[in-house]
């Protein structure tokens, strides 16, 4: 099996519109949903992260801690799941909560060194 990094990213504009208790309820769409890909046993890893964060570049040979990332293209979190092919990945991202508040998911392969 291969392991795959699905990359959580928007969907925040959502969940400041959101009450406290949709935000619960939320989160316990998140939990589920963990707790499910667990119970399959294809979780390895998996992470929400801060919103904020920057962009480390170059520019005239140094280093830059800029543009902000934005909204929409902030990443939310992360999975790593194992799967037995892309497809296979790409079928267990659909189900993820964060299509639920207008986020995305990438589904990249882990490069095996």
């Amino acid at each position: 099996m291969a392991r795959y990094m699905l990359i959580l990213k928007g969907g925040g504009e959502a969940w400041a519109s959101y009450t406290p208790e949709q935000v619960q309820g939320m989160m316990q769409k998140y939990t589920d949903w963990t707790q499910e890909i667990v119970n399959k046993g294809i979780f390895l890893a998996g992470d929400p992260l801060q919103e904020t964060g920057r962009v480390v570049s170059m520019r005239d040979g140094a280093p830059v801690d800029g543009p902000y990332t934005e909204t929409k293209e902030n990443i939310a979190g992360y999975y790593v799941i194992k799967a037995d092919n892309y497809d296979q990945a790409v079928e267990v991202s659909k189900s993820c909560p964060a299509l639920l508040h207008d986020g995305t998911v990438e589904v990249r392969e882990v490069v095996e060194f």
